[in-house]
């Protein structure tokens, strides 16, 4: 697969996460552009019309360890790119946005959302990503920045990441939908095919109790469909 992402210097933007440094690191393996990575302070020089910066939240991945200042530091992240005006911006989501779930378990798209407790500490993680995503939608919407989300599946993607050679798939996939994604769009990205994720959802739908709450299980349809145009 032809590599994308040529075009500019990378910036990084928001808390520090393993999902970040992986990233990172996969770029940089890539060896497509210089690759600046910022958390607090606003990056210097700015950010220029035909860079590409991509920002990051919490990651709902085992173990990690994120800065607890992440939300502030997103925030800021997102304030930051309404005032340089990149062509190309990205926020990296997680599937926690989707929130909790009932009825028949499904391959969840993009434009389904469930209940998040506003109330609840355990729901902040997801409730901040959630306000992320709207506030990058808005952006799109109202002040036409070219700005994408990618939603994706945390718990599969990092060790494909650091397994790829920088001309990888994954990879690809994310930087294919920074450059020609639709603003104000989000993608579902999951380390498996939507024929591996169909054949995990249904042996989920064998065992699981209807009074359970849906697994979340991204359907990608939209991405690999995007990809394949």
């Amino acid at each position: 697969m032809q590599k994308t992402g040529t075009y500019g210097n990378y910036i990084l933007l928001g808390a520090a996460s393993p999902v970040k440094q992986t990233l990172q690191n996969a770029l940089e393996r890539a060896g497509i552009g210089e690759i600046r990575s910022f958390a607090g302070a606003a990056p210097e020089p700015a950010p220029a019309p035909e860079d590409s910066v991509l920002l990051f939240g919490c990651y709902d991945v085992e173990g990690g360890n994120v800065d607890p200042r992440w939300p502030e530091l997103l925030t800021e992240a997102i304030a930051q790119i309404q005032i340089a005006r990149p062509r190309r911006t990205l926020l990296i989501s997680d599937l926690m946005v989707y929130g909790k779930m009932f009825g028949q378990q499904r391959l969840l798209g993009e434009e389904e959302i469930g209940y998040v407790c506003h109330t609840s500490a355990d729901d902040a993680a997801a409730q901040w990503m959630r306000t992320a995503e709207h506030l990058c939608s808005r952006l799109a919407r109202e002040e036409g920045l070219a700005v994408k989300i990618v939603r994706a599946d945390w718990a599969h993607i990092p060790v494909l990441l650091q397994a790829e050679d920088g001309s990888g798939t994954i990879l690809n996939s994310i930087l294919d939908i920074l450059e020609n994604g639709a603003a104000g769009e989000a993608y579902n990205l999951s380390g498996l095919t939507q024929e591996g994720l169909v054949r995990k959802n249904a042996e989920y739908a064998k065992t699981r109790s209807p009074l359970a709450p849906v697994r979340r299980i991204p359907d990608i349809g939209k991405a690999e469909n995007h990809a394949a145009s």
